[in-house]
């Protein structure tokens, strides 16, 4: 599944639940229901070798692969049987996994994916094509392999061509929606992944139903009402976003929180195109539900009796840990538990710790043969002695079996508030405490389930406006009656923008709407409340899309109204504009694959832009997708005119950890603009090659200007000549000009380009 595809999911999932916070039963489902399929295993696994050999070139060989198969319920046809098979094969240097997906009823090939990687090395070299000539080949693919269903489609085109990081080198998604009717059916499509260093295909899937039941468009709503209904019912709501300094380093604790509005799609995110109302993920206009909040005078009652923590000038220490940690296992799991092992955590890991210094331990059961299932693990801060979080590792699992409920919805919320009131209780007044729950049925074996357990989700506050990322999460087992884990999730030191002249919510409104348009699409709703016996309909209903591109846009700067990615960055329309400023130029190609890739920005890169030393740095970087993990250590700059608040600190530190600065006492001018000499020495640095080039007297630079390089920079010329980094014109080098954006680009791709030739 593509970046894309998978943020497309998360976006339409919140989308659906807007800020509503809702409690729900964790389905958990860890029992086999028992499945029949028409087509058997050794069938859908000649069905799969068959498409694996024919179209993709690969033979299996059952003594040197190892095999998993699964029969399992189609996610995206519930209650249709697929087999999934899974091949693996492993050398001393290279692996190759390869999963196929066939429909168990009509044994057709819907999924294969085939992804090959080499041991200990890393994935920073380039793409050998581009994007258009991986679009020929998903075309020519799919015309083999689908040919009738292509007729049907159309490409579905994203002008925003927004890069989001990942595995370099990059592979090419393309995705295929079937038309009926010239509208869109998105449970129908065909999508193909290109290998971007190979040009073949790396995976493929195709969903199609041979037999549709779509309903007439005769008498649906306009595309002027459901866009009236839109504008009714959905609302715009503040919310902060984190933003990190940077979004390539894996720094977990955000420095700064940024305003956004966000649409709140609390009634639904489609029009009924029939009827002309909301519908929700259910394809229901209303959704059972309940809620339960504390009142004010609640809330003053908890912060009367709290006291705050004190930060202590220095951690405690391991025994002064344990005691604290025994007192709170004793107060949620009772008598008979002891800390196993302890771990001291110093803020790397902020899913474990909230970025804070900590102590970690593990709790068993004594005289237990189920000693470490029973137990679990609890987190505290080290300067304040607070909680962070404690997990029961012991959990029954989803019963069949009838049992007697501890407590209901509303005393399990109670419950979670007291735990709340009792761990952290100064908190309460800054996390949003009304809980919305919505029942979910579970069945194991065609019975229904009770549900197991309650979740609650209390996310942070600042003066009414949430803050997801932080926040207080409580799960209470339905059976015992027990908090099976709580979690507290806190940024102390985040700085908040201030909302203060924010625009108003109808302006707000009024520019997502303004960039939004109603989409007639057919889709398909499981309207059945028996999760055994699935009933799919297909309806026609207006979904909202962004006006120039496939996804519609989550969150926009609250001041300026501008649309911002997932670290609150502008969103401009990149594609055709930058196409456009490169075409025909010296270096298309190379531009075009780097700019697809991430390596440069299409938003603000000018390929004849002279390069400054910063920027250079920066490009390096990213092109070896570069990253300072925070398990490594990193030595403080020497530099004498950049301080550890510099903007450019850790990029700088991260040239100095990967060799392409010298760590030395001397002033750093990163605005100063680079010569091509000095050009050459970070491209050969960037190859790690920098001893060849110190080798003396073995060089001869074969260009007219030769005297006009300075000593020190001949090897490097000469290796960057000689690896084809970088050519002269008319046999003159110019090492004294000054480098253009365009000069180091092509250059870090064929530099990139030689370590992919060397490996493979």
């Amino acid at each position: 599944m593509t970046t894309k595809r998978v943020l497309s999911i998360l976006i339409v999932l919140v989308l659906v639940l807007g800020n509503m916070v809702l409690a729900f039963a964790e389905e958990k489902n860890n029992g086999q229901t028992e499945l029949k399929a028409k087509i058997l295993k050794d069938e859908a696994k000649a069905a799969a070798e068959k498409v694996l050999t024919e179209y993709f070139k690969q033979e299996i060989d059952d003594k040197k692969f190892q095999s998993r198969y699964e029969l399992r319920s189609d996610y995206e046809l519930p209650g249709n049987p697929i087999w999934e098979i899974y091949w693996d094969y492993n050398s001393s240097d290279k692996g190759l996994h390869i999963r196929a997906v066939i429909d168990g009823t009509t044994g057709k090939v819907l999924d294969i994916n085939r992804h090959e990687y080499t041991f200990g090395q890393d994935q920073s070299a380039v793409a050998a094509i581009t994007e258009e000539e991986a679009r020929k080949t998903a075309v020519e693919f799919l015309q083999k392999i689908n040919p009738e269903e292509f007729k049907e489609v159309k490409p579905v085109e994203d002008s925003m061509n927004m890069y989001y990081g990942g595995y370099y080198p990059r592979n090419y998604y393309f995705r295929y929606v079937r038309m009926v009717n010239d509208i869109e059916f998105e449970r129908n499509y065909i999508n193909v992944e290109i290998d971007g260093m190979k040009g073949t295909v790396s995976s493929y899937s195709c969903r199609w139903y041979d037999t549709l039941n779509v309903p007439s468009k005769e008498g649906i709503v306009g595309v002027e009402k459901a866009a009236e209904v839109f504008a009714k019912d959905i609302k715009m709501e503040l919310s902060y976003l984190p933003q990190r300094k940077d979004p390539n380093f894996y720094d977990q604790k955000v420095e700064r929180a940024k305003l956004v509005y966000v649409p709140s799609y609390a009634k639904g995110y489609v029009v009924d195109a029939k009827e002309g109302a909301m519908l929700n993920w259910r394809g229901q206009t209303t959704l059972e539900a309940k809620t339960k909040d504390l009142t004010q005078k609640q809330k003053e009652d908890i912060l009367k009796s709290a006291k705050p923590a004190v930060r202590q000038s220095k951690e405690i220490d391991k025994d002064r840990a344990a005691k604290i940690m025994e007192e709170i296992i004793k107060e949620f799991m009772g008598e008979g538990y002891e800390i196993e092992s302890m771990r001291y955590l110093s803020g790397e890991n902020f899913w474990e710790s909230s970025g804070n210094h900590a102590w970690s331990g593990q709790f068993v059961k004594k005289d237990s043969a189920r000693r470490y299932e029973e137990g679990g693990s609890i987190t505290i801060n080290a300067f304040t002695e607070e909680l962070i979080s404690i997990y029961s590792h012991y959990w029954y699992g989803p019963s069949p079996e009838p049992f007697e409920p501890k407590l209901d919805w509303e005393a399990a919320y109670d419950k979670a508030i007291e735990a709340i009131g009792t761990y952290f209780p100064t908190k309460i007044r800054n996390i949003q405490t009304e809980q919305t729950y919505v029942k979910h049925e579970q069945y194991i074996d065609g019975k229904l389930v009770q549900e197991q357990s309650y979740y609650f989700h209390f996310p942070r506050t600042i003066n009414g406006i949430i803050y997801g990322q932080d926040n207080i999460t409580v799960s209470v087992d339905i059976k015992t009656g027990q908090i099976r884990e709580m979690r507290c999730s806190w940024n102390e030191d985040l700085i908040f923008q201030t909302a203060q002249g924010a625009m108003a919510r109808d302006a707000a409104l009024k520019i997502f709407l303004d960039n939004h348009e109603p989409q007639l699409i057919y889709t398909m709703f499981n309207t059945s409340e028996d999760a055994r016996n699935p009933k799919m309909e297909t309806k026609l209903v207006y979904r909202l899309k962004a006006k120039n591109t496939a996804y519609p846009y989550y969150q926009m700067d609250a001041f300026t109204g501008k649309f911002l990615d997932f670290n609150g960055e502008e969103i401009k329309e990149t594609g055709s504009d930058f196409k456009e400023k490169i075409k025909g130029h010296w270096a298309e190609k190379e531009l075009s694959v780097l700019a697809s890739q991430g390596i440069i920005d299409p938003k603000t890169f000018d390929p004849n832009k002279k390069l400054t030393r910063m920027e250079a740095i920066k490009l390096m970087l990213t092109a070896r997708n570069y990253r300072i993990y925070m398990n490594q250590e990193v030595e403080d700059l020497k530099f004498t005119n950049i301080s550890k608040s510099d903007k450019n600190y850790k990029e700088l530190q991260m040239a100095v950890r990967y060799g392409l600065l010298e760590n030395k006492e001397a002033a750093f001018d990163a605005d100063a603009v680079i010569t091509r000499e000095e050009m050459a020495v970070l491209l050969i640095r960037l190859m790690q090659m920098e001893n060849l080039a110190k080798i003396k007297e073995i060089y001869v630079l074969p260009f007219k200007d030769a005297n006009k390089v300075s000593p020190d920079k001949i090897g490097y010329i000469a290796l960057c000549k000689g690896l084809g980094l970088i050519s002269g014109s008319d046999g003159f080098f110019r090492p004294q000009d000054e480098a253009t954006m365009a000069e180091l680009a092509a250059a870090v791709y064929k530099g990139l380009s030689t370590i992919r030739n060397l490996r493979y």
